[in-house]
């Protein structure tokens, strides 16, 4: 589905009035509550529309309760479903501002135009987003998601510029 973004799984029922437990893929929980509706591909390519009515952050995981589901066993049918929303569904970012799925998959390049890899995964801490870079035999790195690191992002070329000295693999300093 062209212009869909996944943002998580359903991973089982939670509880007995038909809320469900969802693996997040998306930066934040709040991107649930900020959508008016998302889309449910069930294990049967069943796609079914849903409107959340209230969301719960628990670690990793956001508990949804969903209008038209209201009990155990219709959150069971909702299980291994794979969460998806329209793009134009998510709000409008701001400058400096850029969604996970639209850094996934950006080539990294430093200034001098040195290539190192494919941001693979993007880890949250407390500070800043980390982005890891696997190169073309598998070295991964670690770029902070920081002005000082990052030179420059290029959103429609899919391209991320970097100052070279704060990326660090496996192995210590590129």
């Amino acid at each position: 589905m062209e212009g869909e973004i996944i943002l998580g799984e359903v991973v089982k029922p939670h509880g007995i009035k038909g809320r469900v437990k969802v693996k997040n893929h998306a930066e934040s929980s709040e991107i649930y509550h900020r959508a008016e509706r998302l889309t449910f591909k069930t294990k049967e390519d069943i796609l079914k529309t849903l409107v959340v009515k209230q969301t719960q952050e628990i670690g990793n995981c956001v508990i949804l309760k969903l209008e038209g589901i209201s009990s155990r066993e219709d959150a069971e049918a909702l299980t291994g479903s794979i969460i998806l929303v329209s793009r134009e569904e998510l709000p409008v970012t701001e400058e400096d501002e850029y969604y996970w799925h639209d850094l996934l998959g950006m080539d990294v390049y430093d200034r001098e135009g040195v290539y190192y890899g494919l941001i693979v995964n993007i880890i949250r801490t407390g500070s800043n987003d980390v982005y890891v870079v696997r190169g073309e035999k598998g070295r991964e790195i670690l770029v902070p998601g920081t002005y000082d690191a990052i030179h420059e992002i290029m959103i429609f070329d899919k391209k991320m510029i970097i100052e070279p000295q704060y990326g660090h693999d496996v192995h210590g300093e590129i």
